[in-house]
């Protein structure tokens, strides 16, 4: 009898025991994400883990970068570009040589600038927005051109027919207004404008374009917008000349809430979350890689990829931070390498293995 007992004792410990495992496992598959700036703070959502990052250089107190170029290409470039965060300078920097070249410099003519914002680079010409001046140049090795003036935007994607920008909303503007991509046509300069939230039951939010403020990015393919605060990426076809079906990141955390905020004859926007959801972004190979800020712990970043042709969710790089805790700020993606700038200021490069 005794016999008996223990065996059913031990069984109901094996059972127990299994039951256990699964449920870790369950939780394991389902973690709680978290950033204290979203309104909904426990995000439980599953990461496909990638770990197919070999890092194969590093380098200390690189240059304080603002942005990196725009057109990350599939060629076998030993070069990419970014504009510096202080001293307003386009740089052209060689992977291989690690030398540095300063492209055009600062001033008013045609090949100078006073404050460059966005940069678009396909290996010969260095297209940007000017602030300071509310213009577009172009600068190639031989010659420069005033592109485009009097803009009214800051973020820009570029074809050879096409300028295409997100716009930008005012205080007296209409705060129920859909958001929209602007398709200005270089040869007729006629505009046209694609809705990007219409028929997606956004209904209830204000300031739309306010709430999808963020990064405009661009390769041979597509361009895309990537909000800072915001799931809602929009998804612009190059060659079909067309919108593609959005994507939503995977944390969910929906469209930002925009408030517009008054102090006596000042009026500003209130925006919750408070803190960017995506730190960056960049296209490569039709996938689209988000650097996220929705993560467990301090230490550990993630860069979600998504297909684009899919419309879906891939897989996940983890990325971890580095001296005493500074974050991943900043990604790019040339030739199958993932460079990645810290806010310390240190570029890793990985190799990409395991891409599917």
């Amino acid at each position: 009898m005794k016999g008996n007992i223990l065996f059913y004792s031990q069984m109901l410990v094996i059972i127990f025991f299994i039951q256990s495992c699964n449920e870790i496992n369950e939780t394991e598959k389902k973690k709680i994400f978290r950033n204290k700036y979203v309104p909904n703070k426990n995000i439980s959502f599953h990461r496909n883990m990638n770990d197919g990052l070999k890092i194969i250089d590093s380098i200390s107190e690189f240059r304080d970068v603002f942005t990196f170029q725009l057109n990350t290409t599939l060629n076998n470039k030993a070069e990419f570009s970014f504009i510096e965060n202080f001293e307003p300078q386009i740089v052209n920097y060689n992977l291989e040589s690690n030398k540095f070249k300063k492209i055009g410099q600062i001033g008013e003519s045609n090949k100078e600038y006073l404050d460059p914002y966005q940069l678009y680079f396909n290996g010969i010409e260095y297209v940007f927005s000017d602030l300071q001046d509310r213009s577009i140049k172009k600068i190639t090795e031989s010659d420069a051109d005033l592109f485009k003036r009097n803009i009214n935007f800051t973020n820009f994607g570029i074809t050879n027919e096409l300028l295409i920008y997100h716009d930008e909303i005012g205080t007296d503007a209409n705060p129920n207004d859909d958001s929209f991509f602007i398709e200005l046509n270089l040869l007729t300069n006629k505009l046209n404008k694609i809705n990007l939230t219409d028929a997606k039951n956004l209904d209830t939010y204000k300031y739309k374009s306010i709430a999808l403020e963020g990064k405009v990015i661009q390769d041979e393919k597509y361009i895309a917008n990537v909000p800072y605060k915001s799931s809602l990426i929009s998804i612009y076809d190059i060659a079909n000349r067309k919108m593609g079906k959005p994507i939503h990141t995977i944390d969910k955390t929906g469209i930002a809430k925009v408030e517009l905020i008054s102090f006596g004859n000042q009026t500003s926007f209130k925006t919750t979350p408070q803190e960017f959801i995506n730190l960056d972004a960049c296209l490569y190979d039709k996938k689209i890689y988000i650097l996220s800020n929705i993560k467990q712990d301090e230490s550990e970043y993630y860069i979600d990829v998504y297909q684009i042709e899919e419309n879906s969710y891939h897989y996940s790089y983890k990325i971890k931070s580095i001296s005493g805790g500074n974050p991943p700020s900043l990604i790019y993606i040339t030739n199958g390498n993932l460079i990645v700038l810290f806010e310390d200021l240190q570029l890793q490069i990985f190799k990409m293995n395991n891409l599917k």
